[in-house]
């Protein structure tokens, strides 16, 4: 049995799943996208708006739905720690980078991971 590959991908507004959001952790929402089914879902980030621990608390959600790949233009040092410690890979993209766009890359394994 495989395992499915669920991408996680920051959104600036949860009504706007066109375009990578800037953010990580103080993403409002993520968009989970299952790469072999092409199921997709919007995931609220509580967090967003926390003083602190945001990145960590944003690794939990994407965990906690899946995620197996998280895609950002930046992740904070606590962020890239709580999502490697989560057993996620991470990759990086520019922000605004055009979701089907990347969707494609993750599935062509074409991701840049993040070092």
């Amino acid at each position: 049995m495989t395992t499915a590959e669920i991408l996680a991908i920051p959104l600036d507004a949860d009504d706007r799943q066109d375009r990578m959001g800037a953010r990580f952790g103080r993403a409002p929402a993520f968009l989970l996208v299952d790469l072999g089914s092409g199921a997709r879902r919007v995931v609220p980030n509580p967090g967003s708006r926390a003083d602190h621990g945001a990145g960590p608390a944003a690794a939990g959600i994407v965990a906690e739905e899946g995620a197996t790949v998280a895609v950002a233009p930046h992740f904070g040092e606590r962020a890239t720690e709580a999502l490697r410690a989560l057993g996620l890979r991470l990759a990086h993209a520019s922000a605004g980078a055009p979701v089907e766009e990347l969707i494609e890359a993750a599935r062509a394994g074409a991701l840049p991971a993040l070092r």
